[in-house]
Order: structure tokens, then C-alpha cells, then sequence
């Protein structure tokens, strides 16, 4: 019975999932500033870090059950990324691990996105073919707190709680030119 039972609840999600799928893409992502690596040696290998054990507090960026093996009481990480189009991103993180890790380990992350100032124009019928609204500066940033316990040597989970914010300005929706 628990066959049949189980292999009826797979048909039912796939075909839920087809009915509900996005047929055709309806608007842009966002929030693409959290794919940005924020590690040297994690940008080094191609972000492919999921199993590596990065040694230091930024593993709350990537994975955040590899910073259970921290036995050190503090661990801190804080850098600065010149991305392209001089945005900036601010990073720090900071790992706890009281009694070497015997209750787990507690981080906190913090990202903050600079992407700089941008002059905004509106489309008009005028000699130049548009009109200034002003200077806008787009910001985003992110909040995290992490967990991670080592169940063994080879065996460790973690997760993480995050708060994201990104503010891409304001748009105007009815300008008139004349």
C-alpha cells in the first residue's frame, strides 16, 4: 500500500508541476546580487566549494554546514568586491563556535551592494529625444544568521536565515514633456 501510495503522490507533483509551469517568461529576476562570490579562494575554484571545508567564516556565503569544523572560539571575514561597472560589494561575516564547536556553530553575514549613482531620463518628443528625472541610486543588502553542528568527522548540517533587500530606485509611470 505504501507503494502504490507513494508512487500516486510522484504522478500527482509531476503533473501538478507541468500544469503550473511557467510557460514563457514574464519579467526578470532579482536579487542577482547574491550569486556574486564574495571569497578568493571560492571565486578561484569556480564557486565549486559546496563540499569544500572553506576554514573561515565566509562559509556562510556558500555552505554554511562547512563552517562546523571551525574550532577556533571567532572566526571573522571582511573584503571588499570591485565588481564590473564600479559596483561595489561589501561583505563580512563572523562564526562562532563556543566550548570548539561542542554545540554547533553560530554566524552572522552582512552584504551590502553599491552600484553607484545613475541619471535617469524619461523618453519625450523634444530636440534631445528625452528629458531628465533626476539621479537614482540603487542599493541592495543582505542580513543572514547561520547554524551549523558536526554530527561526525565526515558528517556535518548546517542552514542559514536571511533577510534580503534590494531598492533599484523608482520609475516614472506618467510624465507629460510638453
Amino acid at each position: 500500500m505504501k507503494k502504490y501510495t507513494t508512487i500516486t503522490l510522484l504522478i500527482l507533483g509531476l503533473l501538478l508541476q507541468t500544469y503550473y509551469a511557467q510557460d514563457k517568461k514574464l519579467a526578470q529576476t532579482g536579487m542577482k546580487f547574491l550569486g556574486v562570490s564574495t571569497d578568493a579562494r571560492a571565486s578561484s575554484m569556480s564557486e565549486a566549494v559546496t563540499a569544500v571545508d572553506l576554514g573561515s567564516a565566509s562559509a556562510v556565503f556558500y555552505n554554511p554546514s562547512t563552517m562546523a569544523s571551525l574550532k577556533e572560539f571567532t572566526s571573522f571575514s571582511v573584503g571588499r568586491v570591485g565588481w564590473i561597472a564600479d559596483i561595489n560589494y561589501i561583505h563580512s561575516a563572523i562564526a562562532f563556535a563556543p566550548e570548539e564547536g561542542r554545540y554547533g556553530v553560530l554566524g552572522f553575514s552582512f552584504l551590502y551592494v553599491d552600484y553607484g549613482d545613475f541619471n535617469g531620463t524619461v523618453v519625450a518628443s523634444n530636440d534631445k529625444g528625452y528629458v531628465d528625472v533626476g539621479t537614482y541610486s540603487p542599493k541592495a543588502y543582505s542580513f543572514g544568521v547561520s547554524y551549523a553542528r558536526e554530527l561526525s568527522t565526515k558528517f556535518s548540517v548546517g542552514g542559514s536565515v536571511k533577510y534580503v533587500n534590494q531598492d533599484l530606485g523608482s520609475s516614472v509611470v506618467d510624465f507629460d514633456a510638453t
